[in-house]
């Protein structure tokens, strides 16, 4: 009755994510599922406030992701 879309991550080139997901063995396997590097958007270590490149696209996403309840 339904079918699903067919997509392709062929287009991917950089996969942005938070400091959780540090790590060889990670980005290996992304690389390995889509051909993108890993780029990691990582806190200063001193708790004050500095402008971190693109770490706002990872927060803003996040907060989508929170709103819907049901993922």
């Amino acid at each position: 009755m339904f079918s699903t879309p067919e997509f392709s991550l062929s287009s991917l080139q950089t996969v942005l994510c938070d400091g959780g997901y540090t790590g060889d063995d990670f980005a290996n396997k992304i690389y390995e599922l889509t051909g993108a590097k890993v780029q990691v958007a990582k806190r200063p270590e001193l708790h004050t406030f500095a402008v971190i490149p693109k770490r706002w696209i990872v927060e803003r996403s996040f907060g989508w992701l929170d709103k819907c309840r049901r993922l």
